[in-house]
């Protein structure tokens, strides 16, 4: 054999190596260590009561931000990272966790925003729940208390900083604002930020101006 050929099959080798490897990375499921298939998750729920209880599910030690009116799903930020993306995901109710099969990929999944199915149970019950994979900030609002003008209440800011996440807890005042619009499905609203003595204070979101006067408009 030449050397020239020796060199042109190694070479070819190496270039399939390395395209094999490229094709099962991108084909890596998502806690692979966890997915359970259809049978096995109809054989765990046979004897146990669905339950409507708000179960905390955690990623990395960070609470996941949970989305009451919509479709009670739960929002995962991801890593900016998506080939280094991974973690654990624990809940607060010492339920055992299961991820229903995914028909996509790891990098599909993430970068369409996709939404894995959760499967949450113990001996008596269970429950499955979305968990939605998104590099996109997600926005929590907790009302607590209003008067004839605002509701008062928390603003929580998940924003994916490259591999980091940034959390932000702020207080706010906040209303309905708009006129056609206050009858429609997605609401506007304008939210005031606060101090912890009920004062204005300006704040930077999201790489945007200082300022304590938001809107938050519908899609």
């Amino acid at each position: 054999m030449s050397k020239k050929l020796f060199i042109l099959i190694l070479s070819i080798l190496i270039l399939s190596l390395i395209i094999c490897y490229e094709i099962i990375k991108d084909n890596i499921m998502i806690y692979s260590n966890l997915i359970i298939n259809d049978k096995d998750v109809n054989k765990v729920i046979l004897d146990k009561d669905k339950t409507n209880k708000v179960i905390k599910l955690y990623h990395n030690d960070e609470e996941i931000p949970y989305v009451s009116n919509d479709n009670k799903s739960y929002y995962l930020l991801s890593q900016a990272n998506i080939d280094s993306y991974n973690g654990i995901i624990t809940n607060n109710n010492n339920y055992n966790i299961r991820i229903l099969k995914p028909n996509k990929n790891k990098k599909d999944i993430i970068r369409n925003s996709n939404s894995l199915k959760i499967l949450l149970y113990n001996n008596k019950y269970y429950n499955i729940v979305e968990l939605k994979l998104t590099s996109l900030p997600v926005i929590d609002i907790n009302s607590e208390k209003s008067d004839n003008v605002d509701t008062y209440g928390k603003l929580t800011l998940y924003d994916p900083t490259n591999n980091t996440l940034d959390v932000k807890n702020i207080d706010i005042a906040y209303h309905q604002r708009g006129g056609l619009s206050l009858n429609s499905l997605k609401k506007s609203y304008k939210v005031n930020l606060l101090d912890n003595k009920g004062n204005k204070k300006k704040v930077k979101l999201l790489n945007m101006r200082d300022d304590n006067d938001w809107i938050l408009n519908p899609l």
